[in-house]
């Protein structure tokens, strides 16, 4: 077949392009036409209690950590009241199918560490929450500098 020239250019320039649409599609990315890829995980960092993979503490905040079903993760929160008047407020999940509370074997944790255990039940996403001072049900408002979250993103 004989091209012109301007078809040669147009074609070179289309096959140039198509992977790139391609892969835009493949990944959720701009132009895809559907969701977003997921936020990516970060490690959580090893595990401080024995029977535990892995474990979270302040530094996690914000995060998106993700565990394998069957996982048991802990989290200890650390007060900076040197005086450790105050603590964090019980930690909580928002879905206990996906993450399962469990004791932590550990009968009493130090001094100003606010402490729970899960076990990532079932695959899912569940947030994991508390805040600092504790804020109480009739506050009406929270210091978002104070609160700690962390989502945990179960595989299988």
């Amino acid at each position: 077949m004989v091209f012109q020239e301007g078809t040669r250019k147009a074609l070179a320039i289309l096959a140039a392009t198509l992977p790139l649409a391609a892969c835009g599609a493949a990944t959720g990315g701009p132009g895809a036409g559907g969701a977003a890829s997921p936020v990516p995980c970060v490690s959580p960092a090893p595990p401080v209690i024995y029977g535990a993979n892995a474990s979270l503490n302040n530094s996690h905040n914000g995060r998106t950590v993700c565990l394998h079903v069957g996982d048991v993760m802990t989290v200890l929160l650390r007060g900076a009241d040197p005086a450790f008047a105050l603590r964090w407020s019980p930690i909580t999940a928002s879905d206990v199918t996906v993450l399962k509370p469990r004791g932590t074997g550990a009968l009493t944790l130090a001094r100003g560490v606010t402490g729970a255990m899960y076990q990532a039940a079932a695959t899912g996403e569940a947030r994991l929450t508390s805040s600092y001072p504790p804020c109480t049900q009739d506050s009406v408002t929270c210091d978002p500098t104070t609160r700690w979250s962390v989502t945990v993103r179960v595989v299988t």
